[in-house]
Parts: structure tokens; sequence; C-alpha cells
């Protein structure tokens, strides 16, 4: 049909793999070069509806596939226009995750050696995996899938604190120093350099 509109894209080709529950059901390539969403017919997806204007996607080797259905993705966590997507038909591959739609529906898209992360108001709320076979980033389709790859990437992150004390005055912050290192008697804690050169807040004149 002429009068639809033509979004290019490219991916294109056959997946052999016929597996419904498969890695690439529940995720998706990240993709800075398409303007939409494009999901299988099998991808990970609510509910699906009519299309109000049917679209033309152009594909690299010049065929054109259309869709005329459209879906929301499973991510509760970002705003309502960052979750519609196309279904469609013929498209065998990968699915496909705009990340122009991601960014002017307000997200930040951070693409780093070691990770992908998607951010909406300050929070991270998508974690992206690198694929191994490919070496391209995939996101979660489903909100149960991002939560478990957030929480992965937070227990590597994981650090700790062993000591906390809150002191009300520089005294108290001197004593409690002069206690981590050892207690010295004989020598201002003044001189002692190779412990005090993160403390160059404290005015080490007046402290023995």
């Amino acid at each position: 049909d002429d009068d639809d509109a033509t979004i290019k894209t490219n991916n294109c080709g056959k997946n052999k793999n016929n597996n419904t529950n498969n890695f690439y059901d529940t995720h998706a390539l990240m993709d800075s070069g398409t303007t939409d969403h494009f999901l299988l017919i099998t991808s990970s997806h609510k509910s699906v509806r009519e299309s109000k204007y049917p679209i033309k996607i152009t594909i690299p080797d010049g065929n054109n596939m259309h869709s005329n259905k459209e879906c929301d993705i499973d991510w509760p966590m970002l705003p309502p226009e960052a979750c519609i997507g196309r279904l469609v038909p013929t498209l065998k591959q990968q699915a496909l995750i705009s990340v122009v739609k991601l960014c002017n529906a307000g997200c930040k898209v951070i693409f780093q050696h070691d990770c992908c992360i998607v951010m909406y108001r300050d929070k991270i709320v998508l974690y992206g995996v690198q694929f191994p076979r490919t070496g391209l980033w995939m996101v979660p389709l489903t909100a149960t899938q991002a939560q478990k790859g957030i929480k992965q990437q937070e227990k590597q992150m994981e650090q700790q604190i062993n000591n906390i004390y809150h002191l009300s005055s520089q005294q108290h912050l001197i004593e409690f120093l002069h206690q981590c290192f050892f207690s010295p008697k004989n020598q201002p804690l003044s001189r002692r350099s190779r412990m005090t050169t993160s403390l160059a807040y404290l005015d080490l004149r007046n402290v023995q």
C-alpha cells in the first residue's frame, strides 16, 4: 500500500530454531538503526491489537515486510510510549528494540564494554546481556526477566561496610583516628605522613 509508512531496519533472514521458549523469544536485540520496536510473532508480549496505521518495513535486500498489529511489551517500569511494539509476521531472526524510541520516551541508554543499561528517572530498568555468539546486546522482554538481570548485576557489585561511626565533632574524629593508628604515644599524629595523606580536610597543625 503506497499510503503505508516506510521504516527501514537491518534485520532479515530466517531463524531455524522454532522453540517458542528459546532465548530469542524472551530477549530482543538493542538496535540504534531502527525507528520502532519490531517483534517476532513468538516474542514475549502482552495485549495485541490492530494498528491504526499499518506500516511497510524496508529491509536491506530491497524487499518489504508489513505489520498491521501492535502489542504491549511487559515493561511496567517504563513509560507506556516506550512499551508499544510492532508484530512482524515475516520477521524470523531476532526481535529489535529501538534505542531511538527509548530515548524519545525519556530513557537513557548506556553502552559500555561490559554492559548495556537502560535508565528511566535515574533508575536502572533494563540490563542488557551480551550474546556470546554475536557479541550483540540483548535486553529482556518481560519484567520478570528484567528484574532478574538487575538483581544479578547488583549482586556482582555488592560491597561491604564493616564499621560506621557518627562523630559529632572534629575532636571525636581525631580521637577515633588516633585509635585507628594504634594510639601512638611518642609521635604526634601530624608527623605520621604516610597515615595522614588522605586527611587533608583536617587542620593537623594542632593535632598532637
